[in-house]
C-alpha cells in the first residue's frame, strides 16, 4: 500500500482535473440557470404589468359606458335649469337629483381599479357637478347663480364629457 505524505501530493492529476472541471461546470450551470430564471422573472413581471394596465383600461371603458348617459342626463338638467332662467323651485330639485346621482357614481367607482389619469378625468366631472349642485341647493337661498359662471363650468363639463366618450371604444359611444 502506498503512503502519501500530504494530503496534496496524494491526489493524482486526473481527479484535480476532474474535481476541476466537476466545479466549472456546476458553477457554469448554475449561473445560467441564474440568468434563465432572471430574466424569465423580468419578462413575467412586465406582462403581468402590462395585464394590470390593460385591466384598468378596460375598467374605465366599462365605467365610461355605464356612466356616459348618466352625465349627459345630468348634462341636460342643469340646461334646463339655465333656460328656466333658475328658477328657485326647479333649481334646487334639480341640485339635489344631482348630488344624489353625483355620490351614487362616485361610490360606485373603485379609485384601485382605475389608471389615475382616468380617474382625474372622472374626478373632474364629479367636482364640477357637485359644485353646480351645492350652487342650486345651498346658495339659491342667498344670492342667484352667476349665469356666466355656470356656462363656465357647464361648458368645461361638456368638454370632460367628450373627452370621456373619444377614449371609449366606438361601440360604447
Amino acid at each position: 500500500m502506498i503512503q502519501c505524505e500530504g494530503f496534496w501530493t496524494c491526489i493524482s492529476p486526473d481527479a484535480w482535473i476532474t474535481s476541476g472541471g466537476t466545479l466549472i461546470g456546476a458553477f457554469l450551470g448554475a449561473l445560467i440557470a441564474g440568468l434563465i430564471t432572471l430574466r424569465a422573472n423580468k419578462k413575467m413581471i412586465e406582462w403581468q404589468e402590462k395585464l394590470r394596465t390593460k385591466d384598468k383600461d378596460d375598467y374605465f371603458k366599462i365605467i365610461s359606458q355605464q356612466f356616459i348617459d348618466q352625465f349627459e342626463l345630468i348634462d341636460s338638467k342643469v340646461q334646463m335649469v339655465i333656460e328656466t332662467n333658475f328658477d328657485k323651485e326647479v333649481s334646487k330639485e334639480v341640485g339635489r337629483y344631482i348630488s344624489d346621482n353625483i355620490n351614487g357614481i362616485d361610490a360606485t367607482l373603485d379609485i384601485k381599479q382605475m389608471n389615475p389619469e382616468d380617474y382625474k378625468v372622472f374626478n373632474k366631472l364629479l367636482e364640477g357637478y357637485r359644485y353646480i349642485s351645492y350652487e342650486l341647493v345651498y346658495m339659491m337661498d342667498e344670492r342667484s347663480p352667476n349665469l356666466e359662471v355656470m356656462n363656465m363650468i357647464k361648458t368645461e363639463m361638456d368638454n370632460t364629457l367628450k373627452q370621456i366618450k373619444n377614449t371609449s371604444p366606438p361601440d360604447f359611444q
